[in-house]
């Protein structure tokens, strides 16, 4: 077995680890679970990768999102590190191959989405693979009171039985206490270190504006700063607009949201890395795993919806060292938006419980039965026949779940793909022969970007109605243009299924736990109030702030952000007027009720605190005739 420090020169050519990574390394190494809270940009890649390579066993790497899954694989590799990633989209054959390369020792690292925990031909072929260190990066999201609760994350815990007795190491960059017992427990961790990095980041000005005028702010921010810019707003085609309208205001500006293509995001990525953009903006979709070091300014213009949210994003900025930016433009407006939302965001109770007893009616479940039955449900079903939007049927089939009234089955496919597997020439050769799928393959060509090079997105229904065929037609099309080696179409899945997990009782009969969705909701209010008075403060440090909410009891102020700047300015000013006030008293007594009449200029506020200066250094008194007079 080689040793961290050889593995951390060969692959990455540096000298020594950050603080904490090499205990963290070293715990793994030793076989204990481990729980790693690291600030963003504290490098906790490393902290797993590392002893997985010091190990001759591949490691298992549980990761949330697609492109971060993506990004860390082509890191890996361009270091000569064997690494994979399974994900939506990809063949039971392409399953299976890196699977197969995992168990060889091919590959080295595994990344895999935690959807992909669901799938049959996964969890068939997980306990033979040999896997010696299980990772599980954004450990948050599998706290219920974390900020990202994310339900796939719970089969993590489920698997960790199938892969034998092996360290687990959970990462995250953005936990409270409270989360991180949660992590601990829900992973099975019994046992285990925990190592805890501060959040303080000594380069970063954190600021705070009330302003009605958000762009013309940001056109101000923009002007007295320089340097590579992120911008974050919640909303997916304000993105496309304020980037829009920056262009126009002559900042190169590009917009990325989860809803553009994959190919599109990819590409405005790595534009924006390269410094084509100096200004991205941007949905929370972007920056998980981006490792640009001279982000200098990270704006949100639209409030957080908690403290966890705002720091992992604001910590994009200054990951160099050197001294950045992290900027808050609000509005009173945003904090009813977001109460609004909050409120929304998480149903009541009885309300649920009327819905599943609507979904009951809608399967035909009686009362009495249900566990051990198993039912595939549309969403679009549901709202036609009970009632209604569709997504509003999916949130609320997630949160059944989550109380444990049914369980939950989503496709790990939702949607369908198709790959080119030939060349463009050989396509164009095939259309020369003038075949029947000629329309169904050129319409493919000309609508699904990037298919040459990455499964691409198909909407079977949109595609026949534009061909103005039926589906069964242009399906039928795709398994003949599959059958003759040019492409490779993966259907979706058929949605979702569920099975009860209790029998079906009138809803107060209903053993569920009634104090789970209002503790939930409880939560949620205190993240958005911390948020909000995050926003409002006047008084106390906004580093402060932050790290007290992250269970931080620092010793001193930052001295960099608006609170701590105007403070010291203020206690300039209170100097020199208290200078000023000094050598007047000194010349002549001066009443105390009429000190202001000598100094027009300034406020009361203002002469009222240079002269407790000037009392707290005992350069002043007050005589019998209420004078102010001069202390030698």
């Amino acid at each position: 077995m080689r040793s961290p420090s050889e593995v951390l020169k060969q692959y990455w050519n540096y000298p020594a680890f950050r603080p904490l990574q090499e205990d963290i390394v070293n715990s793994v190494l030793q076989g204990n679970d481990t729980l790693a809270l690291l600030p963003t940009g504290g490098g906790k890649s490393i902290c797993f990768q590392v002893p997985i390579l010091c190990s001759d066993r591949p490691g298992l790497v549980i990761s949330p999102l697609i492109a971060l899954m993506k990004d860390q694989v082509h890191q890996l590799q361009k270091r000569g590190i064997q690494a994979e990633a399974l994900f939506s989209g990809m063949s039971r054959k392409e399953i299976y191959e890196a699977l197969e390369r995992c168990q060889q020792g091919i590959c080295k690292i595994l990344y895999v989405s935690p959807e992909r925990l669901q799938s049959g031909i996964f969890l068939e072929r997980l306990p033979h693979i040999g896997f010696g260190i299980l990772a599980v990066d954004e450990a948050h999201c599998i706290s219920q009171w974390g900020y990202d609760f994310r339900p796939p994350y719970m089969q993590i815990g489920k698997i960790r039985p199938l892969l034998g007795n092996i360290p687990c190491i959970a990462l995250t960059a953005t936990a409270t206490p409270e989360v991180m017992l949660d992590i601990a427990s829900r992973l099975g961790f019994d046992r285990y270190k925990t190592f805890r990095g501060s959040f303080h980041r000594s380069n970063l000005h954190l600021i705070a504006r009330r302003r009605e005028d958000k762009r013309a702010e940001l056109l101000h921010i923009l002007r007295n700063t320089s340097g590579c810019s992120i911008v974050y707003l919640r909303n997916r085609r304000q993105t496309e607009e304020l980037a829009h309208w920056l262009n126009g205001k002559s900042y190169p500006a590009a917009a990325y949201h989860a809803g553009m293509p994959f190919s599109v995001r990819e590409a405005t990525q790595e534009d924006w890395l390269n410094n084509k953009y100096r200004v991205i903006v941007c949905t929370n979709a972007f920056g998980m795993g981006i490792d640009k070091p001279d982000v200098r300014l990270v704006v949100h213009l639209d409030l957080p919806d908690s403290p966890e949210a705002y720091f992992q994003e604001a910590g994009r900025a200054g990951r160099d060292g050197k001294m950045s930016y992290a900027v808050l433009v609000w509005h009173e407006s945003d904090i009813d938006r977001m109460k609004d939302q909050q409120e929304r965001s998480i149903p009541d109770t009885q309300d649920l419980l009327e819905r599943y007893q609507r979904l009951c009616d809608f399967a035909a479940i009686a009362m009495g039965e249900g566990p051990g039955l198993q039912f595939r449900i549309s969403p679009e079903e549901l709202s036609m026949h009970a009632g209604g939007r569709a997504d509003q049927w999916t949130a609320d089939l997630r949160w059944m779940a989550l109380i444990q009234l049914i369980s939950l089955s989503e496709s790990p496919n939702p949607n369908s793909y198709i790959r080119m597997c030939c060349t463009a020439a050989e396509a164009e050769d095939f259309l020369s022969q003038n075949p029947p799928q000629s329309a169904t393959l050129m319409y493919i060509l000309r609508n699904c970007s990037g298919v040459f090079y990455e499964p691409a997105r198909i909407n079977e229904a949109k595609a026949s109605f534009k061909l103005q065929i039926s589906a069964e037609a242009f399906i039928n099309d795709l398994r003949t243009l599959e059958s003759y080696g040019l492409l490779e179409y993966l259907p979706s899945s058929e949605g979702l299924s569920f099975s009860p997990v209790v029998s079906r009782s009138p809803s107060a009969l209903l053993p569920i736990d009634r104090s789970y969705l209002p503790a939930l909701r409880k939560k949620s209010e205190e993240r958005l109030n911390a948020m909000i008075y995050y926003a409002e403060n006047q008084y106390t440090c906004r580093s402060r702030v932050l790290l007290c909410w992250f269970g931080e009891n620092p010793d001193r102020d930052c001295g960099l952000c608006d609170i701590c700047l105007e403070r010291i300015k203020s206690r300039v000013d209170d100097e020199k007027l208290s200078m000023i006030i000094y050598e007047k008293i000194e010349i002549a007594p001066i009443p105390a009720a009429s000190i202001q009449e000598h100094f027009p200029d300034k406020t009361l506020e203002e002469i009222r605190s240079a002269l407790s200066l000037l009392h707290q250094e005992r350069k002043i008194a007050m005589n019998s005739s209420f004078e102010l007079i001069a202390l030698n």
